[in-house]
C-alpha cells in the first residue's frame, strides 16, 4: 500500500494516531469526506501515508497493523491516492499532517483530585500516550514550551494567579492548545 487509512467514525481512532505518532510515525488527519480506492472515509479519519515516513526507522506497515489490531480498528490498505471526481487526492490539502501531542495536565492546588485522575487515566489508558503533570505551586515558573498541549482539570477552590494566568495567554497566543474542564 501507498497509504493506510482509518475511519475517523471511531473514537478510537484519535488513540490511533496518537499512538503512531508517539512511536514516531508521520500522521495525518483528513478535514473531508473521501472516497479513494473505492473505500469511502468520512471526515476526522486517519492517514499514514509511506511518503511521509521515508524517514521512520522500522517496519511501519507491522506498526500501522500492531496499532489497529490493539485499538481494534481496520486500517484500509490503499494502493492509489487519486479521489474520485472533485473528492481529494493524496497529497491535497484536505490531508493534514499532525504534530506529535506533547500534553501536560496541571495538578494539585485546588484541582479537583477527582477530575484530574479522570483526565490522567483517559491520556494514559485511551490514549496510551506520554504526558507530563505540572504542580500549579510551581506552574508561573514553568517554561511552557516544550508543551504544544495544556489540560486544566476542574478547580475545586481558588483560582490561577495573575503570573499564572498572564504565563498562560502567553503561551495560548504562541500556538499552545489549552483544554479547560469544567471551573
Amino acid at each position: 500500500p501507498i497509504a493506510w487509512i482509518v475511519e475517523g467514525a471511531d473514537d478510537a481512532s484519535v488513540a490511533y494516531a496518537a499512538r503512531l505518532m508517539e512511536q514516531g510515525a508521520n500522521v495525518r488527519a483528513i478535514d473531508q469526506a473521501i472516497e479513494l480506492d473505492g473505500y469511502t472515509f468520512s471526515r476526522g479519519s486517519v492517514m499514514v501515508y509511506n511518503n511521509d515516513n521515508r524517514a521512520f526507522d522500522g517496519d511501519l506497515a507491522a506498526l500501522v497493523a500492531a496499532t489497529a489490531g490493539e485499538l481494534k480498528l481496520s486500517a484500509t490498505g490503499l494502493s492509489e491516492g487519486l479521489g474520485s471526481g472533485n473528492l481529494p487526492d493524496i497529497g491535497g490539502r484536505h490531508f493534514v499532517l499532525l504534530e506529535r501531542p506533547r500534553v501536560a495536565i496541571l495538578s494539585r492546588g485546588g484541582i479537583s483530585p477527582y477530575s484530574f485522575g479522570a483526565i490522567w487515566h483517559s491520556i494514559d489508558s485511551n490514549l496510551g500516550i506520554r504526558h507530563s503533570h505540572l504542580d500549579q505551586a510551581r506552574f508561573g515558573s514553568r517554561d511552557l514550551r516544550r508543551y504544544n498541549v495544556l489540560v486544566l482539570p476542574h478547580r475545586y477552590r481558588g483560582e490561577l494567579s495573575g503570573d499564572e494566568l498572564k504565563a498562560l495567554k502567553a503561551w495560548v497566543v504562541a500556538g499552545g492548545t489549552l483544554i479547560a474542564i469544567q471551573g
